[in-house]
């Protein structure tokens, strides 16, 4: 994986998609058709949802699995919310998914939600323009998008 430097504010996880599929963050602009600055509401911008990252990656042959660190369920009328817990530790859980595997780690950095890249051993971080192990990075981590090929019959 080639680390690629965000080019907006908003446009880690852009970046980091573009440095997973090996392609220009230019190229992925255009599939999608926007480049994430617009801006939605005061001081907050479209940027770019997984959802549509899971559109580009399937028309190159890739599914996109979405794995939490911490999971829960919620009942939408309260708004109760209750944490589900494995039958291994939900820390090591997300650790077993990581390794060998390559996606994009999505979390909380100074109270912003932040993109970076993951070959299955190092970060590449495009904020910060750095690649670095999994234990230097100051993040929350909320969920990894695995990228994996679709097998054809």
């Amino acid at each position: 994986m080639k680390l690629i430097k965000q080019s907006t504010p908003y446009g880690c996880f852009i970046a980091s998609v573009a440095m997973l599929l090996g392609e220009s963050i230019e190229q992925l602009v255009q599939e999608l058709g926007h480049d994430g600055s617009e801006e939605i509401a005061s001081g907050v911008y479209r940027a770019f949802h997984y959802q549509e990252i899971i559109d580009l990656a399937w028309r190159r042959g890739l599914a996109v699995i979405v794995i939490e660190l911490n999971p829960d369920s919620e009942d939408f009328a309260s708004k109760k919310v209750w944490p589900i817990k494995f039958k291994v530790d939900n820390k090591i859980r997300f650790t077993q998914y990581l390794k060998s595997n390559h996606g994009i780690i999505c979390g909380l950095v100074n109270k912003n939600y932040h993109a970076v890249g993951w070959d299955g051993k190092e970060v590449y971080d495009p904020g910060q323009g750095i690649i670095t192990d999994l234990d230097h990075i100051d993040m929350e981590i909320d969920y990894f998008l695995l990228f994996k090929e679709i097998k054809s019959k």
